[in-house]
This record gives structure tokens, sequence and C-alpha cells, in this order.
């Protein structure tokens, strides 16, 4: 059990967004999403729940969407915050 994600795990997550968010549709971008869920399984505390924040709302934006680019704009500003506060920085 932990409660933050070390640097490399947090550059796997942003690799894995980029991945979703630039697939074709919801079938492509979904083992990069179920991907990320598995990353971050065992975090747990506030930084799980900021996490699985950001998971959805990558999830959300992927694929053919309405207003896919604000969409896409949120998620985005869910991986700074969770890079802010999930990072261990010991």
């Amino acid at each position: 059990m932990k409660y933050y994600l070390t640097q490399e795990e947090m550059e796997k997550l942003e690799k894995l967004a980029d991945y979703a968010l630039s697939a074709h549709n919801k079938q492509d971008a979904k083992r990069y999403v179920q991907q990320m869920r598995f990353v971050i399984n065992d975090v747990w505390g506030a930084s799980k729940n900021i996490l699985n924040e950001m998971v959805a709302t990558i999830d959300n934006a992927t694929g053919m969407v309405s207003d896919k680019d604000h969409k896409v704009s949120v998620a985005k500003q869910q991986i700074i915050k969770a890079k802010m506060y999930c990072i261990n920085k010991n």
C-alpha cells in the first residue's frame, strides 16, 4: 500500500494518456485506460481520488466525442494536477 506514485509511474501514465487521447475510437482507447487503472491500482488515500478523477476525465475525452478539444484540455489539466499532488517527492 502506498500513497504516492513514483516519477516513472507518472511518466508511464502520461504516455498512456497521450495514447488514449489520440486513439481513433473508444474501443482503441479502452486498453490504454485499463492499463492506467492498473498502474494506479495500489495507490491509496487522497492521491487515489485524484488519479481516479484523472483517468475518468481521460476516458471521457477519448474517441469521437463532441467538444473534443475542450475535453482533452480538461484531461491535460487533470494530468498536471495529478503530477502536483500524487508524485512522491522524496
